[in-house]
């Protein structure tokens, strides 16, 4: 019996995690229109939640863990994103760059943040050897039995993709320091929002709006405060969630389908977020670091 109850609770995902993998499923594939809702299926859970899921448990248990800063989450999400798009989809080169910057921002950063704030409190690393060993074996064969169906056919996705991914992973182990940040002003925040409504109106791309609103707040870390990164978030929630619909490049019939489901649960978690507001931003509560170099 003992034994039964180790190998449960090193297999079973807290609470949180389960709605972070959740958050990262739905913004990378309902909010983008990648995934119709009426076309989930028994093969979407598997291959596209499931995949979602068990990747996101293993990020955060390291973020835990390493106690990784802003910086380094914006790094691993990058190599998640390099591994989605190189070796589980298999896109060409220059779409997987670029899908990999969208993956570190709306799969792994602004969820992960957005679990922090609706979820306060210190949390700790949740995944035993074994359960490690029971991520990583499922992967692999949801790895294994994607090449079946998407077989490798752009060797310099894979070549650069790979260098990549040992790159980031240099400067994630580099990077560890914590500073206390300033904070960045007023009219900076307000242009750049400004900028971003701009871009999306010429473009009729709201991910355009999104990714300048990330690199920005990469960019800008060092001089990010707490209310900076809540202010991001917020901006994220509306670009992203809110203004999806402003998709040139998505069908029109995903888009009529999903985008009801995505603005109730966009403004819900805006609701959510704004009512937190004071409690986020109390002085003394424990934040995330803002930088890691």
């Amino acid at each position: 019996m003992k034994i039964r109850e180790l190998s449960i609770k090193s297999i079973i995902f807290p609470p949180w995690v389960w709605l972070m993998g959740l958050l990262a499923w739905f913004s990378a594939e309902i909010v983008t229109f990648s995934t119709a809702l009426e076309k989930i299926d028994g093969g979407v859970i598997v291959f596209s939640f499931s995949y979602y899921l068990v990747q996101v448990a293993l990020i955060l248990d390291l973020i835990l863990r390493k106690r990784f800063s802003l910086w380094q989450i914006f790094l691993v999400g990058l190599i998640y994103g390099i591994l989605e798009e190189a070796f589980y989809i298999k896109n060409p080169l220059s779409l997987m760059l670029l899908l990999a910057i969208g993956h570190s921002a709306v799969t792994i950063t602004f969820p992960y943040l957005l679990v922090n704030y609706l979820i306060p409190g210190e949390k700790k690393p949740f995944l035993s050897p074994r359960g490690y060993a029971f991520s990583l074996i499922y992967l692999g064969l949801l790895y294994f039995l994607m090449a079946q169906f998407l077989p490798f056919v752009y060797p310099d996705s894979i070549l650069l993709g790979s260098a990549l991914i040992v790159f980031f992973g240099f400067l994630i182990h580099k990077s560890s320091s914590e500073r206390v940040s300033p904070g960045i002003r007023q009219r900076e925040k307000i242009g750049i929002i400004l900028l971003a409504i701009l871009l999306i109106i010429l473009s009729q791309q709201n991910y355009l709006g999104v990714i300048l609103l990330f690199s920005w707040l990469i960019i800008r870390r060092r001089l990010a405060s707490q209310g900076d990164i809540y202010f991001a978030t917020v901006s994220f929630l509306t670009f992203h969630f809110l203004a999806s619909f402003i998709n040139a490049s998505a069908d029109p019939g995903k888009i009529i389908i999903n985008y009801p489901v995505i603005f109730l649960v966009g403004l819900s978690l805006l609701f959510l977020l704004v009512k937190k507001h004071s409690q986020i931003l109390t002085p003394g509560v424990k934040q995330i670091q803002t930088s890691g170099e």
